[in-house]
């Protein structure tokens, strides 16, 4: 009986994402439109476009806690993404649909009782939204690129990785080997705004790459300044610790060498139960009896 009731809202939620899907129009990013609309503002524009990237992101963080535990969630604060205070003044965003096959992530805004903007995206990063996209940062689009290129020269020989995330094909990928049998990775840009744009991953240029890569993927220094206050004084349970290692292994390419730098990837709701272990973080050099390993538990 129990089970029944708790399969009604569920069942609701499910309604309600389809009924908004199917109301939203389809969006062919690679026909992004620099210029965007004539009717908003610059501003409205670009507060779009940091919505979009960071729909992008949360969709990542998704597919990052399924790997850990074989199923989506409805739960924002389970994935360890937050908002800058923007996008939250203006839009009200939720994961609407969640299984272990699929997911649903919309944004609305409302200005004088009205619906303004109505963007979704599901698993396969497909998006639906009543605006045409904002052209993307060339900043962000590096940062995407860095992220496959460290995907592509780590795979193993032969194991095709498909490219992820909404803005798909500004880059073209390619692996070389040099005379000392080093495995480069290049990225070339192929569309505005980083058409030319040429970059190259290999055991030299890592360092470099991560600090850029980490710049844009740090948020507003301000809020993250907090959160790195509030995770030092209480610390992760041992589920999220998990999830956020995973989740800057997945980013960063590298386990992250304290909390404070854990927390400019991954933000949770923390809490100060007894059982919190703040000070031991899993990592490389940690008191792990596997260091540089991940121990997953399960996350309830």
């Amino acid at each position: 009986m129990l089970r029944q009731y708790f399969f009604l809202p569920l069942f609701f939620s499910f309604l309600v994402g389809l009924r908004w899907f199917s109301a939203l129009e389809a969006v062919d990013v690679s026909k992004s439109d620099p210029s965007v609309s004539a009717q908003a503002s610059v501003s409205q524009q670009l507060l779009r476009q940091e919505l979009i990237e960071d729909l992008d992101r949360l969709a990542s963080y998704e597919h990052y806690y399924h790997s850990l535990t074989g199923r989506f969630t409805l739960v924002l604060n389970r994935i360890g993404f937050q908002f800058s205070s923007r996008i939250r003044a203006e839009y009200d965003i939720r994961i609407v649909v969640a299984s272990a096959d699929f997911f649903l992530l919309n944004a609305i805004s409302e200005k004088d009782g009205k619906i303004f903007d109505v963007v979704s995206v599901d698993q396969d990063f497909q998006v639906h939204s009543k605006f045409a996209l904002p052209s993307p940062r060339r900043e962000y689009l590096r940062a995407q690129a860095f992220k496959h290129l460290r995907l592509l020269r780590e795979a193993p020989q032969g194991v095709s990785i498909p490219e992820t995330g909404i803005y798909r094909g500004y880059f073209e990928y390619s692996l070389r080997s040099s005379s000392s049998q080093e495995l480069h990775a290049f990225a070339l840009g192929v569309k505005s705004p980083v058409d030319g744009d040429l970059i190259e991953l290999s055991a030299s240029s890592d360092e470099g790459l991560t600090l850029e890569l980490e710049s844009i993927l740090a948020g507003d220094p301000v809020e993250r300044s907090l959160a790195r206050v509030e995770g030092a004084e209480e610390g992760l349970s041992v589920g999220q610790e998990a999830l956020a290692q995973t989740i800057f292994l997945g980013e960063m390419g590298r386990y992250p060498k304290d909390l404070q730098e854990l927390s400019k990837i991954t933000r949770f709701q923390l809490r100060s139960e007894a059982d919190s272990r703040s000070g031991d973080l899993i990592q490389g050099e940690s008191k792990s009896p596997n260091p540089g390993r991940l121990v997953i538990e399960p996350i309830e």
